[in-house]
């Protein structure tokens, strides 16, 4: 039994819904029933740890077929059983060509349902292995390609262009500690402003956990509520209205400096 099995029962008669729970939970399964298609969404995005689909066909406002595309979407990994009886059997099988595993018929046994859970849980496992071994290989590749740099700024330009590409982001830095340790700065950068590029900011009790120290600028923060008050409304004649405001550790500037500082913890 894959861990953590969960399997949804969608039917409009409460007597399947019922037969079935009987069934997979003397089985050891936990199970949840719904309905039809709208409560089953629901109880999709309420519990992330289904597998496994059980589907009628033929239910009102939503069809299996219906409930099958939208639950694919929400949970691409989940594996749809059709429910159906002899009339709809060609239905059922149009529904395998829209993505579902399999489909048994009514009125079916005991061992047929044992035997469809049987399988969809072992084609769930193997998925999953396949997908961990995908995820080592691609590793592994990785790090022969990491092991080939001498040169560290070219390293992390590496490094960063494939995080990027592996969550298809167009702009992203990294940022190390300064060799006193007091400060983060920009080591690579991709897609950034200039002026984000050449960042340095002081870790300390700013947002983020870190402070702007750039040499161009040094600003202060309010000791108080009512200084930071002031200084919102109160210009400074010694900042002129051009100055560029420093960057936060984010990459994102603060709105301009009116006063000593503009910043909201």
């Amino acid at each position: 039994m894959v861990e953590q099995s969960r399997i949804l029962v969608v039917d409009d008669e409460a007597v399947i819904r019922e037969l079935m729970g009987d069934i997979l939970t003397e089985e050891g399964y936990p199970v949840e029933a719904a309905p039809n298609g709208r409560a089953a969404l629901d109880l999709l995005k309420q519990f992330d740890d289904f597998v496994l689909l059980f589907t009628d066909i033929v239910m009102p406002e939503m069809d299996g077929i219906q409930l099958i595309r939208e639950a694919r979407l929400l949970k691409p990994s989940l594996i749809p059983i059709v429910m159906t009886g002899f009339a709809t059997l060609e239905t059922a099988r149009a529904a395998v060509k829209e993505g579902a595993y399999d489909y048994v018929l009514k009125p079916f046994s005991l061992s047929e349902i044992k035997l469809a859970v049987s399988n969809a849980l072992e084609r769930y496992r193997l998925a999953h292995e396949n997908a961990r071994l995908r995820e080592i290989t691609e590793l592994f590749t990785f790090s022969e390609q990491v092991v080939r740099f001498r040169d560290e700024h070219a390293l992390l330009d590496f490094v960063l262009k494939a995080a990027l590409e592996r969550v298809g982001a167009k702009r992203g830095s990294i940022m190390l500690t300064s060799r006193d340790g007091r400060a983060l700065e920009v080591a690579a950068s991709v897609g950034l402003p200039e002026e984000a590029a050449h960042v340095s900011v002081t870790i300390g009790k700013w947002p983020s956990g870190a402070r702007p120290c750039s040499s161009r600028t040094s600003a202060k923060p309010p000791s108080s509520r009512s200084e930071a008050a002031t200084s919102r409304t109160a210009p400074s004649s010694r900042s002129p209205s051009n100055a560029k405001p420093p960057w936060t550790a984010g990459g994102i500037p603060p709105p301009p400096a009116t006063g000593r500082a503009s910043w909201r913890s």
